[in-house]
């Protein structure tokens, strides 16, 4: 999954930007737990972060 502007979040709402990065590794967690560590979610956030 991309994050596409998540620099723009970051800066807008730094709290849902945190929010949402926590909801990612929970469901990180969640997949890796169900699937016996055979399977693992790739989030990747885009941005341009020297902005931030």
């Amino acid at each position: 999954m991309s994050m596409l502007g998540a620099d723009a979040l970051a800066r807008r709402d730094l709290r849902l930007f945190v929010a949402v990065s926590w909801q990612l590794l929970s469901a990180t967690e969640t997949v890796e737990f169900h699937g016996e560590g055979n399977w693992q979610l790739e989030f990747i956030y885009w941005g341009d972060w020297g902005s931030c």
